[in-house]
């Protein structure tokens, strides 16, 4: 990935750091890809793979006022947390209201 798309990474994710709903947005249309792929890789039904792209970034959503140093690789802070969210899902599996409330919550944040 070339260096200047990471900084924009990292911009993006300062932004959202400062509760900037529309650098979610782009956050979300640019890793979203990744995050399902991996996700897909560890997990067999479509709806947990989804659920786990919602609940990843939900969670940036939280934390990315801790992760915003300059340097940070920020695409693999996302998939770390994707593959965290993947290994919970086949631990305990969730399905129902905790994956809609999830759906929606991101749902309002990114439109």
């Amino acid at each position: 990935m070339a260096p200047n798309v990471l900084a924009d990474f990292t911009d993006l994710v300062r932004r959202v750091a400062a509760s900037d709903r529309s650098a979610l947005r782009l956050l979300y249309i640019a890793l979203c890809g990744a995050v399902r792929e991996e996700a897909g890789q560890r997990l067999a039904r479509y709806s947990d793979v989804r659920a786990v792209v919602n609940a990843t970034f939900l969670e940036v959503w939280w934390l990315a006022r801790f992760h915003c140093r300059p340097g940070d690789d920020v695409l693999a802070w996302v998939i770390d947390i994707a593959c965290r969210r993947a290994a919970e899902r086949v631990r305990t599996p969730r399905r129902g209201s905790h994956d809609e409330r999830t759906r929606l919550d991101l749902a309002r944040l990114i439109s």
